[in-house]
């Protein structure tokens, strides 16, 4: 997958332009809820078997363990611990200033990256976010256009796009064939506040717990299993 950092807004506009040209796709800029994202997306996602493997790998070994455990998928244990720090920045009033990227395909297929951990918490956050939706189809669609107002700079926000077989977020009808694709990603770092992907570096560890069929970090209450779906929770 080829990344470039981004330096202006203007460059994603002439980036999209030239990908749609070369490759017969539409590219949208809009606003969306993540019930409307979780719409688009429904046929490929099933959240709460996603949130089961988490679970099962995290607490493969017991059913408390640290986020330093050198055992432990980092993987696995980093979406959970990004749902810690999601849970929190809820709580303190924060809205996500990332874009999503929504790729939709010609045989009804869509790819949600950046966005799929975010977009598990469509019961619970209601803001709009930021998109861009890559329309494989070129199918007049009624998304309100807006101006993106975040800063590529700041915010250190790349740009990736790849015709990569093997890419793992190409549906697995076009694993045999070139498909080039594009997203806006933002850098992870990883700090104490900013450390979603590699909670290892945490310094105190997060101690996880999964008691009662709820998952707790730091004995805040991250997800649950209610009416046999694991769902995220905000209590």
């Amino acid at each position: 997958m080829t990344v470039e950092k981004l330096k202006t807004v203007k460059e994603v506009e002439d980036f999209c332009k030239e990908f749609d040209n070369k490759y017969k796709t539409t590219t949208y800029f809009t606003e969306l809820d993540l019930t409307t994202i979780f719409k688009i997306i429904k046929q490929n996602t099933d959240f709460s078997k996603q949130i089961r493997v988490m679970i099962g790998q995290v607490f493969k070994y017991g059913n408390n363990v640290y986020s330093n455990d050198l055992r432990l998928n980092t993987s696995y244990i980093g979406k959970l611990n990004t749902f810690y720090l999601i849970i929190k920045d809820i709580k303190l009033g924060k809205r996500f200033y990332s874009p999503m990227s929504i790729s939709l395909f010609k045989d009804g297929t869509s790819i949600l990256h950046p966005g799929n951990t975010r977009a598990m918490f469509y019961e619970i956050y209601h803001n709009p976010i930021q998109c861009m939706i890559t329309d494989y189809n070129q199918t007049p669609m009624k998304f309100f256009p807006c101006n993106f107002t975040w800063n590529p700079e700041a915010q250190g926000l790349h740009w990736g796009y790849s015709q990569d077989r093997l890419n793992p977020h190409i549906p697995n009808g076009f694993k045999n064939q070139d498909l080039y694709f594009k997203e806006i990603s933002d850098i992870r770092l990883d700090k104490q506040d900013f450390s979603f992907h590699q909670p290892r570096m945490i310094d105190p560890p997060r101690f996880f717990e999964l008691k009662n069929n709820t998952v707790y970090i730091n004995d805040v209450a991250i997800v649950r299993l209610i009416n046999n779906k694991w769902k995220i929770v905000l209590e």
